[in-house]
């Protein structure tokens, strides 16, 4: 073991957090301003979250960034998916295929024929519909988004009524399974779980019902923010814990109206600034059901509803809510 190498007046002990300050300093802070210390704490953490640790490139790490560089790392398990993740629409199909049926997830997918056969099996009996890219809302009994598990900052960035994140996960799991029944269906419109993550996706296993999931720019599945490799790594987790995996804009309808659900609404967001504008539906003439913006209020607005757990006394919305609203809209 060495001997520690500090002492009092040494740069070299300050070159490390002096480095990243700066590179926040110039590619953060310089560029914008903010109307509250609350905003700029968000705003550094979606920087640090979900730029700088998985997705900046790093000269200490020969410019890669963090994820790529641990994709090195995971060669072996990228090459043995990469065939069914690479056809994006079967690889849905797939995941939710296997989750319903119990599949080996280290089967063989590179023969095209697996699909074919799998897929088979499901006739008349796979109810997550998701064939063609239409996705059948008719199934789904509730919807909900932003619930951040284990997440201790949303306390504050949200202004949850909470002392505690164990105080706030134990309050949305008593919520929840006051709501939902087992055998009901919820749509999850992202940003599950923070902190911890094994742990804060674990304790998501306690909730009620049949979970499916749309990526939000904080879960470890989102294509949005995460790499190849974390996906692979982290879908097994989600799934242990009872959730499948959607893609990160769903379209369909809903008792003839069609419909898309996405975490990412057409516009607004938690801050002054929309982030994340690439990832964000762009059929404005289809409505959408939404989370991401963390907004108190439940005010709907033509094309576009907010179903997030601030705005719905931190439990699942009923989907006849999104049924009022959609026949309120002028067709």
């Amino acid at each position: 073991m060495r001997e520690s190498m500090g002492r009092v007046a040494s740069s070299v002990d300050n070159a490390l957090i002096e480095s990243f300050w700066s590179t926040m300093q110039r590619e953060l802070l310089d560029r914008t301003s903010w109307d509250s210390r609350t905003q700029l704490a968000s705003a550094m953490f979606e920087w640090i979250e979900g730029f700088y640790n998985p997705r900046r490139r790093h000269s200490s790490l020969g410019d890669l960034s963090p994820a790529d560089f641990e994709a090195l790392h995971t060669a072996a398990e990228i090459a043995a998916s990469s065939t069914q993740r690479n056809r994006a629409g079967n690889w849905v199909r797939l995941q939710v295929i296997r989750h319903q049926f119990r599949l080996d997830p280290h089967a063989d997918t590179s023969d095209p024929a697996f699909l074919l056969q799998t897929e088979s099996r499901a006739i008349g009996r796979l109810d997550l519909i998701l064939e063609c890219d239409t996705f059948n809302f008719d199934q789904c009994d509730f919807v909900t988004s932003d619930s951040h598990f284990g997440h201790a900052r949303i306390i504050e960035l949200a202004g949850r009524p909470f002392e505690s994140t164990e105080e706030m996960d134990e309050e949305l799991i008593l919520r929840w399974n006051q709501t939902v029944g087992r055998q009901d269906v919820v749509l999850h419109l992202g940003d599950l779980a923070l902190g911890s993550i094994l742990k804060s996706i674990r304790l998501t296993g306690k909730l009620n019902g049949r979970r499916l999931l749309v990526p939000g720019n904080h879960d470890r599945v989102s294509p949005s923010t995460q790499c190849e490799a974390a996906i692979s790594r982290f879908t097994p987790i989600y799934e242990e814990a009872g959730w499948t995996i959607l893609p990160e804009v769903v379209m369909g309808s809903r008792r003839g109206h069609p419909l898309q659900a996405s975490h990412y609404p057409f516009e607004g967001d938690s801050g002054p600034i929309d982030r994340f504008r690439l990832s964000r539906p762009t059929r404005r003439e289809v409505p959408l059901v939404h989370g991401h913006t963390h907004d108190r209020g439940s005010d709907h607005s033509l094309n576009q509803f907010h179903v997030g757990v601030e705005a719905h006394d931190f439990a699942p919305v009923r989907f006849a809510l999104v049924d009022d609203w959609l026949n309120r809209r002028p067709r």
